[in-house]
């Protein structure tokens, strides 16, 4: 590995981190198969809220202000884009709307081809916005089931199927 005078001014190593452009990372979701992941058509944002509970613990000797622990931790994900009317993860996102099923969503870094983030969730709002002088968007709010898995993880390298790539790991 290079010195650079110990890099005191010249960190190489913390240069050549890798970033992540916005656009390279993509929500896709299975279908209800579990063999085929669909990429969320025309997505232009994709927000994912990982939240914890405060729980207060309050004592009189704690000399006049707060206390609290971690109570329990929960996530969503918010994603809005164009809108495709007939595109395929558009019905699949509508059907678990109107049937209250789950899906299984994993977050990917197309530019790469890999998993970040993974999990089980259900759709709490499913939005259409239709301006008269512009293109008609959606918004997709969902809320997770459980814990969203980091599929960075050693634990999860099978977990390598990318959108329009059909079959489940291990088939």
């Amino acid at each position: 590995m290079a010195n650079f005078e110990n890099n005191l001014y010249c960190d190489i190593d913390s240069a050549l981190q890798e970033f992540v452009s916005g656009k390279d990372l993509i929500a896709a979701i299975f279908d209800e198969t579990g063999t085929n992941l669909i990429a969320i058509s025309g997505q232009q944002t994709l927000v994912i809220n990982r939240e914890a509970e405060a729980v207060e613990i309050n004592t009189k000797d704690s000399g006049g202000w707060k206390d609290a622990v971690q109570g329990l931790k929960f996530w969503n994900t918010e994603i809005d884009g164009a809108y495709a009317q007939n595109a395929e993860s558009r019905k699949l996102l509508d059907d678990a709307f109107n049937t209250g099923k789950p899906l299984c969503i994993k977050i990917i870094n197309q530019a790469l081809k890999k998993a970040i983030l993974g999990g089980m969730a259900i759709v709490v709002k499913n939005t259409l916005e239709a301006p008269y002088d512009d293109g008609a968007i959606y918004s997709i709010d969902l809320k997770g089931k459980g814990k969203l898995v980091d599929l960075t993880d050693a634990a999860y390298s099978e977990a390598t199927q990318m959108p329009g790539e059909a079959g489940a790991v291990g088939a």
